[in-house]
């Protein structure tokens, strides 16, 4: 089993992979974008499975709420 994500690594993963389809949606031509022309992308490096089964523990100090 691969070495557990931090919630800090899995945001940035999803930020990062958020910019590149941006940018490649941006500089398509309009009207001619297809599903099929995008890359294909593996956005996880795990199976859905083993997403499911991860426990997920809190390691910080309780957040505040603003007054």
């Amino acid at each position: 089993m691969r070495k557990p994500k931090t919630a800090t690594e899995l945001k940035n993963d999803l930020l990062r992979v958020r910019d590149e389809e941006s940018q490649t949606l941006m500089s398509a031509s309009t009207g001619g974008l297809r599903l099929a022309d995008l890359p294909r992308r593996e956005a996880l490096n795990c199976t859905p499975d083993e997403l499911v089964e991860t426990s997920w523990e809190w390691r910080g100090e309780a957040a505040k709420w603003p007054s």
